[in-house]
C-alpha cells in the first residue's frame, strides 16, 4: 500500500502494532521506531485534515440537496395545486352541462357517485355512541434523564454512555502569562 493512500483503519493498527513494539521493547525507543512514529503521526495528520475536509463538502452537499428538495417540493406542490383545478373544471363542466361522462380523442372522464365526503359541524353534538377517547402516554424524557444523572434509580431506564464529536482548527496554544508576585 502507498504511503499516501492509507485509510484511517490501516494508520491506527499501524499505531497499535507501534504501541506493541514499544510495550515488548520494555519502552526503549530504537531508530526504526521512532522513524515509524514519525511517519504515522504524519500520515494521521494528513488523514485527520482531510477526513475533515470530506466531512465538511458532505454537510455542505447535505444542505445544498435539502435547499433542491425544498424547491422541487415547492414546484410539486404546485403541480399539484394545478391537477386538481384542472379536474375540478372537468367536472364543472360536466355538472354544468348535466352530462357524467365526456370523451376526448384518446380520454375520457366520467362522473361516479360516491358515498359523500363527512362533515362534522359541531363534534360536541355528535351522540357518545360515536366516540372514543384516546389516552397517551408521555414520559419526560429530561425529567427521567436528571434523575439518573442524579443518582437516583429509575426502574426502566438507564443512561448509555456516548460521545460527541467536536471539530477544532489545530492551532497553537497560546501560553498564559503568569503574574509574578512581589
Amino acid at each position: 500500500m502507498s504511503e499516501e493512500n492509507k485509510s484511517l483503519v490501516v494508520i491506527v493498527n499501524e499505531a497499535m502494532s507501534l504501541e506493541r513494539m514499544l510495550i515488548e521493547s520494555g519502552g526503549e525507543v530504537s531508530e526504526s521506531i521512532e522513524k515509524m512514529l514519525a511517519v504515522n503521526s504524519n500520515e494521521l495528520a494528513v488523514k485527520v485534515d482531510g477526513y475533515h475536509e470530506i466531512i465538511e463538502r458532505f454537510e455542505s452537499l447535505s444542505d445544498h440537496y435539502k435547499r433542491r428538495a425544498e424547491f422541487y417540493s415547492k414546484i410539486a406542490s404546485q403541480c399539484d395545486n394545478a391537477a386538481s383545478r384542472l379536474e375540478n373544471n372537468i367536472k364543472f363542466a360536466m355538472q354544468e352541462l348535466q352530462v357524467d361522462e365526456i370523451k376526448g380523442v384518446d380520454m375520457r372522464f366520467k362522473l361516479s357517485a360516491t358515498s359523500g365526503a363527512l362533515k362534522i359541524n359541531d363534534a360536541e353534538m355528535v351522540p357518545v355512541e360515536f366516540k372514543s377517547e384516546k389516552i397517551e402516554t408521555v414520559i419526560d424524557k429530561k425529567a427521567v434523564k436528571d434523575a439518573l444523572s442524579n443518582g437516583k434509580e429509575v426502574p426502566g431506564a438507564e443512561l448509555v454512555p456516548g460521545s460527541s464529536l467536536r471539530v477544532y482548527a489545530n492551532t497553537p496554544e497560546k501560553k498564559s502569562k503568569k503574574k509574578e508576585v512581589v
